[in-house]
């Protein structure tokens, strides 16, 4: 796997990362506080072979013994040095070490309501190559009990010992971009090649509890089994239960596929049309909500709104899924590591149990690129082959579609 943007700097390099706290009113329409100093915190260098798109910084990983203090009016710097290593960020505040060290350092010229206006700005990951050094500019993007999350916005190339004053003063310049997809959460993300499904399958050929399987797997992401990846602070896991109702489209050609209406919570169908003519890693989805169907007369329904396609009734199936949602940190893309038990509607009830890998859609960062969704779909997948190896778990990579399923349910005796 590569960084989308062109980029010569040598691989193994050493990164320093640099946290800079400061005024939130550099990143949001706030009342400015100029007595606010820019509170630069150095973390843990660390080896790596490609720039970051993402960076997530748990509040342990914010400890550091060196602190580095600007006046934004005078540009002076004043380097503090902790005994001992000091949290700088926890939650929504300060660390409650790094506040103590600001306050007894700083007790003459910044007062408790400038410190309470600091919030994470930046994190700078730079690669010094001698007499030449680049920066990679990630601005915070979402705060959360369990860490903060940057996203890449520029890189700056600059001599390898540009002062520290200056490095900060032009990496705050590069704030307004991408601006309102950094700060707004729900503009954070684009998806790429939209209304297509983009999804490799795992069947699970013996019955493995698929909650214990979920945790299993989430553990491996956050201990470091699959390499530059992380579940998505803040919202890891998500579980679904569905009772669907479907049908098959087997005509005219291309236009073979699937409709499957779901029961929603109040009373109302979600409408699933998936349109392929063999299972694929691509098929065309698209959905419509909010649908009043009296006494569930699905087949009425089609044959009122898709009079010109051929449909027949499968079984009808309820579904329990748990999902792992997971970010590439070195390209942006976010998947849903699926885990699903399907049980058909039936006197004699089948089941289907599958992991589902998914690509769902894309930060928003300063090189970002769709030629990389493959590849790291293929990664994902050998991870969590990798995963069900190591445990035992029969399993086969597939692309079995539930419509598969159910058609080789009307095939059985």
């Amino acid at each position: 796997m590569h960084d989308p943007l062109t980029d010569d700097r040598p691989r193994r390099s050493t990164v320093t990362r640099s946290l800079v706290l400061g005024d939130a009113a550099l990143q949001y329409s706030l009342t400015p506080r100029p007595a606010a100093p820019l509170v630069v915190v150095e973390l843990e260098s660390e080896e790596a072979d490609t720039p970051r798109a993402v960076e997530f910084v748990r509040p342990d990983q914010s400890n550091s013994q060196r602190v580095h203090v600007i006046d934004r009016v005078t540009r002076g710097i004043q380097s503090l040095a902790s005994p001992f290593r000091v949290e700088s960020w926890r939650g929504g505040s300060l660390g409650l070490g790094l506040r103590a060290l600001l306050e007894d350092r700083l007790a003459a010229s910044v007062g408790p309501e400038d410190l309470d206006a600091l919030s994470p700005l930046l994190l700078l990951r730079t690669t010094n190559a001698g007499d030449t050094a680049s920066t990679d500019v990630l601005v915070c993007s979402r705060v959360r009990s369990v860490g903060t999350v940057f996203i890449r916005v520029s890189r700056i190339a600059h001599d390898g010992d540009t002062p520290l004053v200056d490095l900060v003063t032009d990496a705050l310049a590069a704030l307004p971009e991408l601006r309102d997809h950094i700060r707004i959460q729900a503009h954070g993300y684009t998806t790429f090649e939209a209304g297509t499904e983009i999804e490799q399958k795992i069947n699970l050929l013996a019955p493995v509890p698929i909650w214990g399987l979920a945790g299993e797997l989430w553990t491996a992401i956050d201990r470091g089994d699959f390499p530059g990846y992380m579940t998505d602070p803040g919202y890891e896991l998500t579980r679904w239960h569905f009772v669907q109702h479907n049908f098959e489209i087997s005509g005219p050609d291309g236009e073979q596929g699937h409709f499957g209406f779901q029961e929603q919570p109040d009373g109302t169908y979600q409408l699933k049309h998936k349109r392929f003519a063999a299972d694929a890693i691509r098929r065309e989805e698209s959905f419509r909500k909010g649908l009043e169907i009296p006494d569930r007369k699905f087949a009425e329904f089609l044959q009122a709104e898709y009079p010109k396609l051929q449909v027949r009734p499968l079984a009808g199936f309820v579904r329990t899924r748990f999902d792992l949602n997971v970010e590439s940190c070195i390209t942006g893309h976010y998947f849903g590591i699926e885990i699903d038990e399907v049980t058909t509607l039936e006197d004699q009830p089948r089941r289907l149990r599958q992991v589902e890998l998914e690509y769902l859609q894309t930060r928003v960062h300063h090189g970002m690129a769709s030629s990389t969704i493959d590849a790291d779909l293929e990664e994902l997948t050998a991870g969590v082959e990798r995963h069900l190896a190591r445990r035992d778990i029969a399993a086969e990579r597939s692309l079995y579609s539930k419509l598969s399923f159910l058609r080789d349910g009307l095939q059985s005796p």
